[in-house]
């Protein structure tokens, strides 16, 4: 019984194993194919709902808190389906780069007009747990006006939002756990911006 668990379990490693390292995406101007020896999927930009870059990695007794690699994407679609550019494909960090790079371009380009044009609307964006309207940005109920935003750093590590006159963060998180930190990046950069 044993024996037959582990080889089950080594099985469906080496499925994972051949199924990961051989992988290939291809990228188009409507979205991009991922396709493996098992499995094949199509992600059109503007049915993907979120995109997560890089790694997040807590702390512990071997290393602090922070971006455990950047150069990783996890893709959701609107119907839930996710896929997922890890550090276990065979490519290296440069490509990977170039990929992530490529998906969030792609995806700003698809829909950043519409949040402009519903920004302008008054709508409310939601990046959760972050908000962003008109008349300022929401944080789990704490409002922080346009006006009061003294700066917003939106690297490619972490995301700093201060309030004028404080020295504390009004909001920071890492990339990694911000949904859609490259969309929330490109509004940002045109309404805040207009703000001043």
């Amino acid at each position: 019984m044993t024996l037959g668990i582990t080889f089950l379990l080594l099985l469906m490693w080496v499925i994972w194993t051949v199924d990961t390292f051989y992988s290939r995406i291809d990228l188009f101007s409507h979205g991009f194919l991922w396709s493996s020896p098992f499995n094949q999927a199509a992600f059109r930009w503007e049915d993907i709902s979120t995109i997560w870059r890089g790694t997040y990695q807590a702390s512990s007794d071997s290393h602090p808190e922070g971006v455990g690699e950047i150069d990783t994407i996890k893709v959701k679609q609107q119907n839930g389906s996710l896929f997922e550019l890890s550090t276990f494909t065979q490519l290296n960090e440069h490509e990977r780069a170039r990929i992530c790079d490529t998906i969030e371009s792609y995806f700003v380009a698809t829909h950043l007009p519409a949040l402009l044009e519903g920004y302008q609307r008054g709508e409310i964006l939601n990046f959760d747990p972050l908000f962003v309207s008109r008349d300022g940005l929401w944080n789990k109920g704490d409002f922080l006006p346009w006006s009061q935003v003294e700066t917003i750093e939106i690297g490619p590590e972490q995301i700093v939002i201060r309030r004028e006159g404080r020295t504390s963060d009004w909001y920071r998180t890492w990339v990694p756990r911000q949904p859609n930190a490259c969309l929330l990046n490109a509004v940002v950069e045109i309404v805040y911006k207009a703000s001043r």
